[in-house]
């Protein structure tokens, strides 16, 4: 399962499965940067993606991206969302002189941008398995790969949440967080690709 299609099987009168795919759906923003809230189509109820961006999430938090898929390799599927919350620095922070690493990473107005992994519960709840520290560069749209890998677009927080995107990163779960596996300027094609185009490598033109 990735984070660009969600895949639900049910069972018809003869009792043999039937696979149903929900493609979501994306948008572009102002300022070119690239929203992926991955919406599912369904026949009627509420998908799980949709269960992901209706989370009981704390009122300062805005979500910018997310995607329902099995980041962790645990073998159940984790809501994986782009968040932007008041910025805090580290704990650690309080019994040291020295400024942590984190210290730059938010905008004018005192906000940051973290990932977070969270498992879906009932009714609206979630249990928080993983929640990042601030991030270097603000996350504008995400998606999990049908390897596991998060790939992410990236702007930085002088552009601004809306600001058009200037990198492309690949994140694999380390156990706990996530560990970067390499990191590409944006080509100037980036902005135009479809959501399901994001992640894939791209040849110089001559």
């Amino acid at each position: 399962m990735t984070g660009s299609s969600i895949r639900l099987t049910r069972r018809n009168p003869a009792n043999q499965p039937k696979l149903r795919v929900f493609r979501p759906v994306c948008r572009s923003i102002f300022l070119g940067a690239l929203a992926c809230l991955s919406w599912a189509r369904a026949g009627g109820g509420e998908t799980p993606v949709q269960r992901c961006l209706s989370l009981h999430l704390p009122a300062t938090w805005e979500v910018r991206s997310g995607a329902y898929a099995d980041v962790t390799g645990d073998g159940s599927p984790e809501c994986v969302l782009s968040v932007w919350r008041p910025w805090q620095d580290w704990p650690i922070a309080r019994w040291t002189a020295r400024p942590t690493p984190i210290i730059r990473n938010r905008d004018a107005q005192g906000a940051s941008s973290h990932i977070a992994v969270l498992k879906l519960l009932q009714d609206g709840a979630f249990r928080s398995v993983w929640m990042g520290s601030a991030l270097f560069q603000p996350v504008t749209a995400l998606k999990i790969l049908p390897d596991g890998t998060l790939a992410t677009l990236e702007t930085t927080y002088r552009r601004g949440r809306y600001g058009a995107g200037v990198a492309q990163s690949y994140w694999k779960w380390t156990g706990f967080g996530f560990g970067l596996l390499r990191r590409e300027l944006v080509q100037p094609d980036t902005l135009r690709r479809t959501p399901s185009e994001l992640g894939k490598r791209r040849t110089k033109e001559p």
